[in-house]
This record gives structure tokens, sequence and C-alpha cells, in this order.
């Protein structure tokens, strides 16, 4: 047997072991979710140099979204700059993915033509997020896209980026944050729409990461604050002593 051929088959045999791991743990399903005081519906009138209004979202839309919070929003630059945004949560984190924009518009009839991975410009100092940038056509019309869901501190894009982010990371967390969605889009598909698309990107990240965000989405700071609330309640629960 050649070494081609045996290394094929050991890169076969792991992705079957990932696979299957990944299914064993998706339908172990999801410990616990705390979800903070805050949610996607609170983003400020303004964020950088972009001004917000919210939308409202249709009653069936939401419905079909399974989100436990969902917003959308228009980003407003300038007098014809505009992206338009939809950000949720989701208790579930299957749930949160199977809704990928990519099952979205393909399912309306969208045609992708671009895919790529993009690292958003940050300030110095805030950690990395790698968002994905796809381009997609219909009817000879084109729109740029954004998109990432976070988990904690950690971005996935599908089901198989949450498979191995719960093989790799999070085995025995007792408690998650909620999944958060965030999907960009805007009319066109040029240097200048893809600029304003990142930049609204960059802002959302920075909020949703915000100093006052931390433990919120932390998994340690979940347990330990999971932690000290049951043996609160324990303690409680317990009948006083007789003196």
């Amino acid at each position: 047997m050649s070494a081609k051929i045996t290394f094929r088959l050991i890169v076969s045999a792991f992705v079957v072991f990932l696979v299957a791991l990944s299914m064993h743990f998706t339908h172990a399903g999801t410990p616990k979710v705390t979800f903070p005081t805050w949610s996607v519906k609170d983003l400020p009138a303004a964020l950088g140099d972009w001004t917000l209004k919210q939308t409202e979202l249709d009653p069936k839309i939401f419905a079909r979204t399974e989100a436990t919070v969902a917003q959308d929003y228009i980003f407003v630059k300038g007098q014809k700059r505009e992206v338009y945004s939809h950000l949720a949560m989701f208790e579930s984190p299957e749930t949160g993915v199977w809704h990928s924009p990519p099952n979205c518009y393909r399912g309306a009839g969208w045609q992708r033509i671009s895919a790529e991975y993009e690292d958003l410009s940050l300030p110095q100092g805030v950690p990395p997020a790698k968002v994905c940038v796809e381009v997609w056509e219909q009817k000879g019309s084109r729109c740029t896209i954004v998109y990432w869901f976070q988990l904690g501190p950690y971005d996935v894009y599908d089901r198989w980026s949450l498979g191995v982010l719960r093989i790799l990371h999070l085995g025995g967390k007792p408690v998650w944050p909620p999944e958060i969605k965030v999907l960009l889009s805007v009319a066109g598909a040029g240097l200048d729409e893809r600029k304003d698309v990142l930049d609204v990107a960059k802002e959302i990240h920075l909020w949703l990461n915000q100093p006052s965000h931390k433990d919120d989405l932390d998994f340690e700071a979940l347990a330990k604050k999971g932690a000290t609330e049951n043996k609160s309640a324990e303690q409680s629960s317990q009948p006083e002593k007789s003196k």
C-alpha cells in the first residue's frame, strides 16, 4: 500500500470519527443555557459612523427562525448607504446553525457566486474574529452578505464547525451562553459594498463583545455563577436547625 493511499485512509477515518462524535454530542443535547440581561434588541441608536433603525420582524418570519430573541436593523450612513442586519439568539446552537444564510438564500432561489472567510479589522487588544463573506445573485441582481454565529468566545458558521467546536472545546461545560447569529446584507457586490458591510460587522462584533458583556459569554464565568446559585438554593431549602 502506497504512502498516499495510507494517508488518505487515515484522513478518511479521522473525518468519520469526527462526524460520529459530532452526531453524538448533537443528540446528547445542550447543557443549561443562561441568557444575559441584555439582548440583540438592545443595540444603541448609533454604532461607529452608522445610525441604526429597528425594523419590525414579521411574526410568521420570527416563528420560522426558531430563535428565542431576534431583531432586524437597518444601518444607515449618509444619504444612500444602507446595510441590512438580522440578529438572533438561540437556546439551541444546532437550531441556530440550521438557519445558516446559505441554506436560507439557496432556498429562496439565490445562487452563490463566491464565498470566503475574512478577519475583521479590529482595534489592537481585541481578540480576532473571522466572518464569512459571500456574494449571491438572483435574476441579475447581486448582494454581498457577511455572517457568523457566536457561541461564547468562539465563532462558528455551520453544523460542521459547531460539531468540531463541541469536540475540541465544549465537552463537560455545564452552562452555556446562547448562540448569537449575525447576518448582514447589502445590495451590490463592489468594493464599496464589501467595505460597508464589513465595517458594520466590526461595529456589531465590538458591541457584542464589550467588556461589560464578557462574563455573560464566558463558559467558566457562567459555570461559577451557576454553581454559586445552586449552592445558595440548596442552603435556602435546608430547614433551620433548632436552637
